[in-house]
């Protein structure tokens, strides 16, 4: 695709770092910098994502290719920061009587 011009390392530093970039300038520029930021953080994200879908690729076995791919395309999709596994969780227990807030009404 690239003939190998960009490793995956050195494409996540760069991407990582126009990232930084982005959102040093959406914090320091104000609004005025809010779309250098904008080009900068789809930048980089356009180096990370698919830097980062061809490594996951590259160290899955080929059996489940498939799955570990759609898992980590929804996660991606669906902006969470990692795959879920496949393995039920058990729900986070729930506030006692003694965590909740008293209302003064």
């Amino acid at each position: 695709m690239d003939a190998e011009r960009l490793t995956t390392r050195s494409g996540l530093v760069a991407g990582l770092a126009l990232t930084g970039c982005g959102l040093a300038a959406a914090v320091l520029l104000g609004v005025a910098g809010l779309l250098v930021a904008a080009v900068l953080i789809g930048a980089g994200t356009g180096l990370i994502t698919p830097l980062g879908f061809a490594a996951l690729a590259a160290s899955t076995p080929p059996e489940p290719m498939g799955q570990t791919m759609g898992a980590a395309n929804s996660a991606a999709n669906s902006g969470t920061p990692e795959a879920r596994s496949s393995s039920p969780r058990s729900p986070p227990p729930s506030p006692s009587a003694g965590d909740m807030p008293h209302s003064p009404c």
